[in-house]
């Protein structure tokens, strides 16, 4: 009897994702791998959605107002959610 590791394995890409508030502004960093951000409210409402550069450090505006969102990454192989809250 053989056995094996059995899972789901775990990209580099999903490892290296931060997002923070710097100011006006998300910074955004391990996303190279990712071609779409949506950004919704805690009510689910689409608020924004951007096109990605396929850079590994980018900025996109944030929500004026403070409170928790949600930033939604897309990519060709992996989609990826993440909270965030804005001060």
């Amino acid at each position: 009897i053989r056995l094996g590791v059995v899972g789901i394995d775990e990209t580099p890409e999903t490892n290296r994702l931060c997002i923070r508030q710097q100011g006006n502004m998300l910074q955004l960093t391990g996303t190279e791998a990712f071609t779409d951000l949506q950004l919704f409210d805690i009510h689910g409402r689409l608020l924004a959605h951007h096109k990605l550069q396929t850079a590994n450090s980018q900025q996109i505006k944030a929500p004026q107002q403070p409170g928790v969102y949600m930033v939604k990454l897309i990519s060709t192989t992996q989609i990826r959610t993440q909270k965030v809250m804005i001060h």
